[in-house]
């Protein structure tokens, strides 16, 4: 049977390491890993890996009870209209977020919402016997992008998946390690507009315009948790 990592007791790099409660010594983390695949004209698969932390006492008036994060780089798909990207933690309606509609699909017997709930369904899931495959639900599809010219940062505008034949996404619990190497699928652009710590249209400022588009909301950690 497939051995699983159900408890981690240190995380490092990436935005996955904000989920823990600074130096709580009552803080404990727990993880899972999935594979989500895309099934239909154009296929494909990507692990990622969910993050969960949960504290006993809180010791500090901004301190939670817990969090989460994710770890992963974006699902591409090659197809007629370029490179679509799947976006690990964010879905198709841009209001919810992947970690919870992923593990409540794994887990659907177990309530959705709270995070007591949550961590419970990533203990599962991240046990010797938590092994689960479904099929993700249409309103829970993550949200799919690309760039009209690959080589122009402000030209990323979000993909209907009907637009590319995707017909079914499955997520299934894995031991493989997490997709990585998303640079490498862009011109130099994308780590210079990483290093400066800007957004797609290069702007820096914490002020986001509403009328900007997708270019002024996100940056290069759209893509990936490692940013």
């Amino acid at each position: 049977m497939t051995t699983r990592r159900g408890m981690i007791g240190l995380l490092v790099g990436g935005s996955a390491a904000g989920i823990l409660n600074g130096c709580n010594p009552f803080s404990a983390t727990r993880s899972y890993r999935y594979r989500l695949t895309v099934v239909g004209e154009h296929t494909g698969s990507a692990v990622y890996e969910v993050l969960a932390s949960h504290s006993q006492f809180v010791l500090l008036s901004q301190e939670k009870l817990g969090g989460s994060g994710i770890k992963g780089d974006a699902l591409v798909l090659e197809t007629p209209l370029g490179l679509i990207f799947l976006i690990p933690g964010k879905a198709s309606n841009r209001s919810e977020d992947m970690i919870g509609l992923v593990t409540h699909t794994l887990a659907s017997d177990i309530p959705m919402g709270g995070h007591d709930n949550f961590w419970r369904a990533v203990g599962r899931l991240g046990s010797v016997f938590g092994a689960a495959k479904a099929e993700l639900p249409r309103a829970y599809w993550p949200m799919m992008v690309r760039f009209r010219d690959l080589t122009d940062p402000t030209s990323i505008e979000q993909v209907d998946p009907e637009a590319i034949g995707a017909s079914r996404i499955i997520v299934e619990t894995t031991d493989d390690n997490v997709t990585t190497g998303i640079e490498k699928r862009f011109p130099p652009w994308f780590l210079a507009v990483l290093k400066k710590g800007a957004r797609f249209n290069g702007n820096t400022s914490i002020a986001v315009s509403i009328s900007g588009g997708l270019a002024e909301e996100y940056g290069p950690d759209l893509l990936s948790s490692r940013f």
